[in-house]
């Protein structure tokens, strides 16, 4: 590999690179400025990164805050309305209770009533009156009560501090008050008038007889509701956003009919309607319960539901504030939509965001223009630095592209020895081993390093021609037969071919190309002409011949030499020989290692007929005891032993269409396990515990359960039995087979 200090001078200090010393700027080097300015945009990055982060929850806090602040202040809004509407109506009652007071006073001092008592005349006389007074007024019986005293059933408005202060006041008709009832009015019993007017009364009487007027609370509500009712509506007819509606109380424990609707400047037609506290919303609140709750507690309260904004539109989150009127048993109630509390709290905060970006904008120009300075005068240095540097960049690039040229042919070179050591993989390490020797016996001769080097590259290359051959080819010289031998001859020139065209290598292909003349199968040539050649390419033969001698003929070291030597026609040098008889003793070849008899995954997939059953696509039983007799042979069995689960179709009339259906899902269901197919009906799963088992999935009850499952979607009715069966290592492989024979003989 091409490294830095391959291209450095004479002057360059130990430890520092030749661009090193050539890339300084200020006192240091053009790699420590890119590292600064690499450092700084990841710095300036992370900071508006965190900056970035800080102003959206700065900007969510702040939209929140909005928010709330704007749900207070319209909340307050409707309170303060709530609280001005019940200013109004306390101002309008007690305007209404004096005008009462001041007729009713003018009314008593007729000089008809009082005579003895008032009868129907006078009571249709006060309500003639009335009706003078107010026009809009809708008399109701019940709401003028006449009442003479003393009396043995006293009214319900009556009470002890009344009859106090009606014997205590003067024998005058007057206006009795301390009372939440109503108005109330008392005229003394008139005996008779003098000539003067006055009132004529028998000195003897023992107590003054009194007539008592009692108005009902009810008419002065009804009054202040119809004048409030006029101007509520009109609000709503100026387009107010807000507004302010009146409910009844009729029974404060609540329940059907607790309430009537007295006026509502959104819904006039259910003005009259009755409330129940039962009542819910679209989303499940009861509304008038909480609101009844909280009035009759003393004070206002606030609380949420959902009320369309028009007469039969949707339902929308609404916000109200409610109090009571206690003389009326009224509750007067405002409230704000959340959606308009959402749109103003959005406009306010797009509103302070457009402020704000505004000065981000004027705060992002102003850093950009630094950053950007900066870059300038950053580049601007190492322009003037990369000019002074283009000839040793130049040199740099070249030595880089045959350094990545090498390695790409090193990854080509791996890749060909893997695929070759998966196609003949008792010949792996061979090359190694050849390279190992060739080199020392090359330097026991004296060779130069140049030809070592190229000696020890042809090699590591030998074995590339057996890329191309043929299974059958892929075997030990010894195991071939006569016409496998000369088709071999024909691919020998393969290997010099690949190197030559695909590794770019022309001298190892020589090399390669020269060691096949002295090869047993290609000894054409003239004894002579071949000791006159370099001795590169005997030595590569040579170690090649012994090598397939030893590791895969059984002989030993000394035997393959003689034979080698004694041979009829023998193409090496003397001192060849000799340099490798000192090499092999000094350091002896080592053995075939004894490789394993089971089949790998691809040798499995090219060879699918030997192991594969056609009918159902499964493997079958030589593969089974192949695999049986390689982990046997090995010795990787462990004490628990191998596991086979025996799956057997039972009640089937036709087996081998059964199998042909069932074997395809069986190897989905459990794959990766192999599946094999011992006979009609009969299935084994193999269990290697050894094998990385905990990794691959077994014959678990849910596994079962989908067969079966599987199994009743066939036409032929057939039922699935499983089994185990253990194989211990202290059994030979004659008798795993004849527990294998006991499975499928056992129905």
């Amino acid at each position: 590999m091409i490294k830095d200090n391959d291209l450095s001078s004479d002057n360059t200090p130990p430890g520092r690179s030749f661009l090193d010393a050539t890339r300084e700027f200020a006192g240091l080097s053009i790699r420590h400025w890119l590292g600064l300015v690499a450092l700084s945009g990841v710095v300036l990055g992370l900071v508006l990164i965190i900056l970035e982060r800080d102003s959206r929850e700065m900007e969510a806090l702040h939209a929140a805050s909005t928010r709330d602040l704007i749900t207070s202040e319209r909340r307050l809004q409707a309170s303060l309305l709530v609280e001005q509407t019940l200013g109004v109506i306390a101002s309008r009652h007690r305007d209404y209770e004096h005008r009462l007071q001041r007729l009713m006073m003018t009314t008593m001092r007729a000089p008809f009533l009082g005579i003895t008592h008032l009868t129907g005349r006078d009571r249709s006389y006060i309500s003639t009156e009335l009706l003078r007074q107010f026009p809009d007024l809708r008399i109701n019986p019940d709401w003028i009560d006449i009442v003479q005293l003393p009396s043995n059933l006293y009214p319900d408005w009556w009470s002890t501090e009344l009859n106090l202060r009606l014997h205590t006041s003067n024998d005058i008709p007057h206006f009795l008050r301390g009372t939440d009832a109503g108005l109330i009015f008392a005229i003394p019993s008139q005996q008779g008038l003098g000539k003067d007017g006055e009132v004529r009364r028998p000195r003897n009487t023992a107590s003054t007889i009194w007539t008592l007027i009692h108005i009902d609370p009810q008419m002065v509500a009804f009054l202040v509701a119809n004048e409030l009712r006029q101007s509520l509506h009109a609000s709503l007819d100026k387009g107010e956003s807000r507004y302010v509606w009146i409910n009844e109380i009729l029974d404060p424990t609540g329940g059907p009919g607790y309430a009537r609707r007295l006026i509502h400047p959104l819904l006039p037609g259910t003005e009259g309607t009755l409330l129940s506290t039962e009542h819910q919303d679209s989303s499940g609140r009861q509304p008038y319960k909480t609101e009844l709750e909280g009035v009759l507690q003393g004070s206002g309260i606030f609380f949420d539901y959902r009320f369309p904004r028009s007469r039969g539109g949707p339902e929308e989150d609404k916000t109200t504030y409610a109090a009571l009127y206690p003389p009326f048993q009224w509750i007067v109630a405002s409230g704000v939509y959340m959606g308009d509390i959402n749109n103003a709290a959005l406009t306010a905060h797009a509103d302070i965001m457009q402020e704000k970006s505004r000065l981000e904008r004027w705060h992002l120009l102003l850093t950009l223009g630094a950053c950007l300075l900066l870059f300038l005068a950053i580049g601007h240095a190492l322009f003037r630095q990369s000019r002074t540097r283009q000839r040793q960049m130049r040199q740099r690039m070249g030595c880089l592209e045959n350094e990545l040229e090498q390695r790409g042919e090193d990854r080509l070179i791996n890749t060909l020895q893997m695929i070759r050591n998966e196609r003949c993989p008792q010949r792996e390490g061979n090359d190694l081993i050849v390279a190992e020797y060739v080199t020392a016996i090359a330097r026991e001769l004296g060779l130069e390093e140049a030809q070592i080097s190229a000696l020890e590259r042809t090699a590591m290359l030998h074995d590339m021609s057996r890329l191309t051959l043929p299974d059958t080819l892929l075997k030990p010289m010894a195991q071939l037969q006569f016409d496998q031998q000369q088709l071999l001859r024909q691919q020998a020139d393969i290997g010099s071919r690949v190197l030559r065209e695909a590794l770019n290598a022309p001298l190892e292909a020589s090399l390669l190309s020269e060691s096949q003349h002295y090869m047993p199968y290609r000894q054409t040539d003239s004894g002579a002409a071949l000791l006159s050649r370099s001795a590169s390419p005997a030595i590569l033969a040579l170690v090649v011949q012994v090598l397939e001698l030893v590791r895969y003929s059984g002989l030993t070291q000394a035997e393959a030499i003689s034979e080698i030597e004694h041979c009829a026609y023998q193409p090496f040098a003397p001192d060849i020989l000799q340099a490798a008889r000192r090499v092999l003793t000094r350091k002896p070849l080592p053995r075939a290692e004894p490789r394993s008899a089971i089949p790998g995954p691809r040798q499995i997939e090219r060879h699918a007929d030997q192991w594969r059953d056609q009918t159902t696509g499964c493997f079958n039983r030589a593969l089974l005891e192949t695999l049986l007799a390689g982990l046997l042979h090995e010795g990787h069995v462990t004490v628990q032993g191998i596991t086979l689960h025996h799956l057997q179709l039972v009640g089937t009339q036709s087996p081998l269409t059964t199998d042909r259906q069932f074997g395809p899902h069986l190897n989905a269901c459990l794959y990766p396990l192999k599946v094999f197919h011992l006979a009609p009906g009969h299935f084994v799963v193999l269990e290697d515990e050894t094998e990385e088992a905990s990794n691959v999935p077994v014959l678990t009850p849910a596994t079962q359960q989908q067969l079966r499952n599987v199994l009743r979607t066939f036409e032929i009715d057939a039922e699935l039995v499983t089994r185990q069966r253990l194989l211990t290592g202290d059994e030979s492989l004659k008798d795993w087979r004849h527990h294998i024979d006991q499975l499928i003989a056992d129905d």
